[in-house]
């Protein structure tokens, strides 16, 4: 840190811009953070106008309502964050210290490495131990839903299927695959099926990392469920039927994701950790190539109440009225 000072772009050069004639990828020049992982990414996102904007929102500059300001919108656990981060930046000898644009007057990919780094990159270091890089394919727009989950004990913290007396009170999702892929392959020996792939993904873990909790061990099991059912299945359905497909592994990572190829059928999906009565909060997601309904499977909780007796003033008993009124006052 010595010799580094934070510095407005307004101190850099006389007239900054946030966006010039659109982003490319000359805009993202890395500086001496060793975040080439991050830059691929960002550099991704300048190939698609739309994606882009969903990240880097239109309508910030320097100029009109300029505040000091900026915000972007990252991804996590299923949900769009707005970050907000004032646009001091780090210089060493008048120069920005990570990453810049080719001609130094173009700042939005600077703004938006700072934004990413609310979390730090020792953080990142420590939490994820491997890297998938990911392609667009335009034209394999895939279905998606997602589902917010809680493991609880003694309630739906079940633990994996070595654990029958309690596997069944996991939480359950349902999905009905219908339309078979459009890549079928019947005379090659492929037979027709539906394609989808299940991420499953812990909830701030991290965060618990303070009091001695890590990364649990999940996983998940995918069940075919012949006839319709809207209830959460029980501990004999389980007892008698294998499961069709599951994870991979039971590890502890923070997102375990599979993919699949299945006929045509309901499913019944499981997510739980290994071990029973583990709590935790959880993200699943479903992807599927064809539209494939989904919906989680619960059972509904009613009662009966019997009606609200009402007495009148005569019925009411002249000893409970003075205490009333006893205590009550005037």
């Amino acid at each position: 840190t010595h010799g580094v000072q934070w510095k407005r772009p307004t101190e850099l050069c006389p007239r900054p811009q946030f966006i010039v004639d659109g982003a490319t990828r000359t805009d993202i020049c890395q500086g001496a953070l060793g975040d080439c992982w991050l830059l691929a990414a960002i550099a991704s996102l300048t190939l698609n106008d739309a994606l882009l904007h969903r990240v880097v929102p239109h309508g910030q500059s320097f100029q009109h309502g300029y505040a000091g300001i900026f915000h972007f919108q990252i991804w996590q656990f299923g949900e769009w964050l707005d970050v907000v981060v004032d646009d001091f930046l780090p210089t060493k000898d008048g120069k920005l210290l990570f990453v810049h644009s080719a001609e130094g007057s173009e700042f939005w990919s600077a703004l938006l490495e700072k934004a990413y780094a609310k979390m730090s990159f020792r953080d990142f270091l420590r939490e994820f131990t491997r890297l998938e890089i990911c392609n667009l394919t335009p034209d394999a727009k895939w279905n998606t839903r997602l589902y917010d989950g809680t493991w609880r004990r003694g309630s739906t913290a079940g633990g994996c299927r070595n654990y029958p007396a309690t596997f069944w009170i996991n939480p359950q999702f349902k999905i009905q695959l219908e339309e078979v892929d459009d890549d079928g392959d019947e005379a090659g020996g492929r037979e027709p099926g539906c394609s989808f792939l299940l991420a499953l993904m812990q909830k701030n873990r991290r965060r618990e990392r303070r009091y001695g909790k890590d990364m649990e061990t999940i996983g998940f099991a995918v069940y075919e469920h012949v006839g319709k059912s809207g209830v959460h299945l029980k501990r004999d359905f389980f007892l008698a039927n294998a499961s069709r497909a599951r994870s991979e592994q039971f590890i502890n990572l923070r997102e375990v994701s599979t993919r699949f190829r299945l006929p045509p059928g309901e499913y019944i999906v499981v997510p739980s950790t290994f071990e029973p009565n583990k709590e935790g909060d959880f993200v699943l997601r479903v992807f599927s190539e064809k539209r494939a309904g989904t919906e989680e499977m619960d059972d509904k909780i009613q009662a009966t109440l019997p009606d609200e007796k009402v007495l009148s003033e005569s019925q009411i008993d002249e000893n409970f009225k003075q205490l009333f009124k006893q205590l009550a006052g005037p």
